[in-house]
This record gives C-alpha cells, sequence and structure tokens, in this order.
C-alpha cells in the first residue's frame, strides 16, 4: 500500500502548493482577500481557507481565480524552488538509477534531461 500512500502524499503536496501560491501571487499583485474575492466571485472566507490549506479548490474555482489574478491556471501547478529539497532529488535520482542501469538509451536521456536543466539554469542566472 506504499504505492496508494505515495500517491496521496503527492496530491496533499500538490493542494498545499496551490494555496501557497495563490497567495504568493495575490500578495504580489497587491491584492487583498477581499479585492481577489470581489473580483473572482469566490468568498474571501474561502479564499483565506484555500490559502491556509483548510480548504482545497475545485478546477472550477482555480480557474475563476486564476482568471482574476490574470495568470494561466497551470500557474497553480508550477514546480517552485521553495517546494523542492535536494533530499526528495537525491531519492528520485538513485530510484531512477536503480531502474534504469541496464538501458543505456534511458540513462543517456536522463543525462540529456539534467544538462538542459543545469544549462537552463545558468543561462537565466547570466541574463538577470
Amino acid at each position: 500500500m506504499k504505492f496508494k500512500t505515495d500517491l496521496l502524499d503527492k496530491r496533499e503536496f500538490i493542494l498545499t502548493m496551490i494555496g501557497n501560491k495563490l497567495k504568493k501571487i495575490r500578495t504580489k499583485k497587491g491584492l487583498t482577500q477581499t479585492e481577489l474575492s470581489e473580483i473572482s466571485g469566490v468568498s474571501y472566507i474561502q479564499i483565506g481557507r484555500y490559502e491556509n490549506n483548510i480548504s482545497k479548490p475545485t478546477s472550477k474555482i482555480i480557474k475563476k481565480l486564476a482568471d482574476a489574478l490574470e495568470i494561466p491556471t497551470d500557474h497553480f501547478f508550477e514546480s517552485n524552488e521553495e517546494f523542492v529539497k535536494i533530499k526528495d532529488i537525491d531519492s528520485l535520482y538513485q530510484k531512477m538509477r536503480d531502474l534504469v542501469s541496464d538501458d543505456q538509451s534511458e540513462v543517456l536521456t536522463i543525462k540529456k534531461m539534467f544538462e538542459a536543466i543545469i544549462f537552463k539554469n545558468e543561462a537565466r542566472r547570466r541574463f538577470q
């Protein structure tokens, strides 16, 4: 049953990420919960519940909030460095290594992915 637990943990993680991102984006845009409520049609009490991870928004509510904040809905689901821990990456790397060690084409694909991510981030740092 570990697999089911892992899926629940990931789902909970994603839903928590939505609440955190909602608050971050709202405050960055200089909006109060009441102002966002007026723009989106979602109650300010409910917005507070989402931001504090007490309640989880439906996809319809996520769409309303994204429209009100003038962002794409997928912005709520994008990876964010504040949620990623090095130990998580190390753990994934170890699992991948154990699974694909015999298949050189998969190892090469993983290597290229790592290189692309490193290149992208180095370029971003140089041009900031």
